[in-house]
């Protein structure tokens, strides 16, 4: 059996190009380490696969519309966004999210009329924003319960006052100086985990939590209306 060997040839004094941004794992993230580049990247995916769902249902039955987005629209603007998301410092990048859902909703049937708010209700869809949110809580949940394998103190610390109201499980906000830390998800989520009501929210299991969170108003923290 012969061997192929193959010999590669570097140019050390070649200049490396410069890169804007970088895709890893699915997110692009731009020498800014800000979201924008990859919200209208996945916007603009997501546009064009719901015209394409418009094109090629036939039929305008609602469940079947709303299905179909749930199943192939929906993902795209929600997969990892516990990585990118947006805080109420990005408005822009939240209602530019948001959009797609807005204008998918707006295009059923008898529904052009009809608010945003007003669509989403009828439809019993969530707000995308909303959605981010409750993602974001769930995953503080796994790393506080020690669920996944992520170090807790690389994160997080606990409040050490236990006699405050609140619940048990309340977390330390610490300082940031600058835009990018405080739309981190480590810094951003603290403010949604410590208003979490202890007689509202069960902290017994992953099930009860994902239910219970549901029933939390974060209406004060929200940019969608």
């Amino acid at each position: 059996m012969t061997k192929i060997v193959r010999v590669f040839f570097f140019n050390l004094n070649a200049d490396l190009p410069d890169c804007s941004t970088v895709k890893d794992l699915g997110v692009t993230v731009n020498d800014l380490l800000t979201p924008c580049d990859h919200i209208a990247k996945t916007v603009c995916t997501a546009f064009q696969q719901v015209n394409l769902i418009y094109r090629t249902f036939v039929s305008r039955d609602l469940s079947s519309l709303v299905c179909a987005y749930c199943t192939y629209i929906r993902p795209l603007l929600e997969y990892n966004s516990v990585v990118w998301s947006p805080s109420n410092l990005g408005d822009t990048d939240i209602r530019c999210v948001e959009s797609v859902q807005r204008k998918f909703t707006k295009r059923l049937p008898s529904f052009h009329n009809l608010s945003y708010t007003v669509r989403t209700e009828k439809l019993g869809l969530t707000t995308l924003e909303l959605r981010r949110v409750h993602f974001d809580l769930v995953v503080c949940y796994k790393i506080v319960i020690n669920l996944i394998k992520v170090q807790f103190d690389d994160f997080f610390s606990f409040i050490l006052v236990t006699k405050t109201r609140g619940h048990p499980y309340r977390l330390f906000v610490n300082f940031a100086t600058n835009n990018v830390r405080k739309n981190f998800f480590a810094h951003r989520v603290v403010r949604y985990w410590n208003f979490l009501p202890a007689d509202v929210v069960y902290f017994c299991s992953l099930c009860h939590f994902r239910q219970t969170i549901t029933r939390v108003s974060f209406s004060e923290f929200l940019v969608i209306d």
